[in-house]
């Protein structure tokens, strides 16, 4: 499932009931950006994904980085950190890439050292799986954290992946 987490914890049952993955969109890290941006409440997102947490579904997280709005490296630190405190280091943090376009034209385009910085601060904090998307050229592949032995390859459109390796990892090979 792929949410803006955006839902209250008496709705949480429901709304997961029977779901084993899920990758909430954490649209920024300051309430002022979650209100002005969004009109919402950045407390109900993460709420939604310690929800998910606790309960056991592998949950991925998602953050566009938008020039100006929510690409400060001092609040993507807070975020990383957050993410490690409440979800793990095994999380999958996705860091994308803004494109101008609805209603959001009049900002620019996410640069490749904005995406670096973002990955390293987040690799820095201790996070183990972080990706970038929406930009081209990254290695996205998933690497063993122990042995540094590629699991899963990633090209544009092509996954191929091996679930028979020597280290337990968090990947999730098949849902039944």
């Amino acid at each position: 499932m792929v949410t803006n987490g955006y839902i209250s914890s008496e709705a949480c049952e429901m709304v997961f009931k029977d779901i084993k993955a899920v990758n909430i969109d954490l649209k920024a890290f300051t309430d002022e950006t979650y209100v002005k941006y969004t009109g919402g409440n950045l407390k109900y997102v993460l709420d939604t994904i310690k929800w998910c947490v606790d309960h056991n579904i592998h949950t991925e997280i998602t953050t566009l980085v938008i020039p100006g709005v929510n690409d400060d490296p001092e609040t993507i630190t807070k975020e990383c950190q957050w993410i490690l405190r409440h979800c793990g280091e095994n999380t999958a943090f996705h860091i994308n890439a803004f494109h101008p376009d609805h209603k959001m034209k009049d900002y620019p385009r996410t640069s490749r050292s904005s995406l670096v910085q973002a990955r390293d601060i987040a690799i820095d904090c201790g996070l183990k799986y972080v990706y970038i998307g929406n930009y081209p050229g990254f290695d996205n592949n998933t690497y063993c954290p122990v042995c540094g032995e590629m699991i899963i390859e990633r090209d544009l459109f092509n996954i191929d992946g091996t679930a028979s390796h020597k280290h337990e990892l968090p990947i999730i090979w098949s849902v039944s």
